[in-house]
């Protein structure tokens, strides 16, 4: 029975276990052996298999987190981009790809707050930099407008220019004010732009390093 056991002249690996099997067949208990070896070796590697698809999901999973998070700062100078909205995001996707569990009631509440303060920097330092160096109403909704067009008409900086140029265009054209006030509201435009982003960025860095100190 040792003689079957052996290799065979063809030196395939698949007529070497066709040997094992059928000596197996003709010996219950190495029959039994036999298949407990056999399913060992398939548990075994699925485990590993098992293993590689967690690791991979979660690679793809922070992958996933980072990347709003890094959207979410870029909207800090593109406002067409809703950057809160992309921060807020990164922890439901972690939540999805994880688990929410992780992430407890008060965290939420505490976001959730930052998620509002966010909402309003942005107008508020806006329409206060124009009202204090002279603006009106006219000129704060025509830098916000600029604010919007800006950086598809002219990339980057139009960023500045946009809201620069859409507090002065308002305020000739709706208040009949001279150049040297339109002059000062678009100032006054860029000031609360500059102030806002600063403002927000702060604001999101806590919430990004909130959610780090909680996982």
């Amino acid at each position: 029975m040792s003689g079957l056991l052996q290799p065979s002249s063809s030196g395939h690996k698949s007529y070497q276990l066709r040997d094992k099997k059928r000596v197996a067949k003709k010996c219950p208990k190495l029959h039994l052996v036999h298949l407990l070896t056999v399913r060992a070796k398939w548990a075994h590697t699925l485990f590993l298999r098992g293993g590689t698809v967690m690791e991979a999901l979660e690679v793809i999973g922070w992958i996933v987190v980072l990347l709003f998070f890094v959207i979410g700062f870029v909207g800090l100078v593109y406002p067409v981009i809703p950057a809160v909205l992309f921060i807020f995001g990164g922890f439901i996707m972690y939540g999805l790809f994880f688990d929410f569990a992780d992430l407890p009631w008060w965290f939420w509440l505490i976001q959730l707050l930052f998620v509002g303060l966010l909402f309003s920097a942005d107008a508020l330092s806006n329409a206060y930099s124009v009202k204090r160096f002279g603006g009106s109403r006219a000129g704060f909704w025509g830098s916000m407008l600029g604010l919007i067009i800006g950086p598809f008409v002219i990339p980057i900086i139009g960023i500045i220019i946009g809201p620069f140029v859409g507090a002065i265009g308002a305020e000739l054209i709706f208040n009949r004010s001279n150049f040297k006030q339109a002059f000062r509201s678009g100032i006054g435009s860029v000031v609360g732009f500059i102030t806002s982003v600063f403002t927000k960025g702060i604001i999101q860095f806590v919430m990004v390093i909130l959610f780090f100190i909680v996982v």
